[in-house]
């Protein structure tokens, strides 16, 4: 029977066709390490940042292929307070209420060493800005909703993916500028995040903790339908293809 069966699964490799791995990996921002300056006519305040982001990545073994941050989630830890017209004007804003997010991801883009680009990404910033302006000479005092100032699109340049066993960072940078209701409005972030590549058992496409003659059919399926699924990548190649045929039965053998 166990012949039978794996002659009939090798049977099926003039027909498989290829598919590419994709794994979405959630990261945590590290604080300690991430930073965000905002400057409003020419006057920059700094905030640490925390927050979420997560990365889909082609490969993982090592990072490699295409890649997309597919979400990002910043947050300034620290109130920024800002003076103008010699302190006649002041505005702030409360801690861990300034936020920037990604609305709309940038197209992936190829792993070249070990950093990727991805490019024309739209960001919005949310929070309040309070304004104190007794005199009027900036609109008088108001509350700032910082959601309706547009983000122009934003490239990420040079974003490094680094991985030690299942361990994975990603560092990088982005500015952007534009006009506002007080000047030029400039945004500079530098941002790491750490996460968990998570561990799978190659072979257990079914996912009940172990491999055997229940995940062939499943097996079968992953590669006829052009899903993917990490367990299937038997081969650790990074793509779901025919070539992770031997490599599942030498699996399945071993049992």
């Amino acid at each position: 029977m166990k012949t039978v069966l794996l002659t009939a699964l090798v049977s099926l490799v003039g027909i498989l066709t290829s598919v590419t791995q994709a794994q979405i990996i959630p990261l945590t921002i590290d604080s300690a390490q991430s930073s965000f300056t905002v400057s409003l006519d020419g006057v920059s305040r700094s905030s640490q940042l925390s927050g979420t982001t997560t990365i889909d990545l082609q490969s993982t073994s090592p990072p490699s292929g295409m890649a997309q941050i597919t979400d990002l989630n910043l947050v300034a830890d620290d109130g920024l307070s800002f003076s103008f017209f010699f302190g006649v004007v002041r505005a702030s804003t409360a801690p861990g209420d300034v936020t920037l997010s990604l609305v709309t991801p940038g197209p992936a883009s190829t792993i070249s060493g070990n950093s990727f680009n991805q490019l024309g990404n739209l960001l919005a910033l949310g929070g309040d800005l309070f304004v104190i302006d007794p005199a009027g000479l900036a609109g008088g005092s108001q509350t700032v909703d910082l959601s309706t100032i547009t983000i122009s699109p934003t490239d990420f340049n040079s974003i490094s993916v680094t991985q030690s066993g299942n361990d994975i960072t990603i560092s990088g940078s982005f500015s952007n500028s534009q006009t506002s209701a007080f000047g030029l409005l400039e945004l500079d972030a530098t941002f790491v995040a750490t996460g968990v590549v998570p561990s799978v058992l190659k072979g257990d496409i079914d996912m009940d903790s172990d491999v055997d003659f229940n995940d062939i059919s499943p097996f079968i399926s992953v590669l006829q339908s052009g899903g993917f699924q990490a367990e299937a990548d038997c081969d650790c190649s990074g793509v779901v293809d025919f070539g992770d045929i031997p490599a599942f039965i030498a699996i399945l053998q071993m049992q």
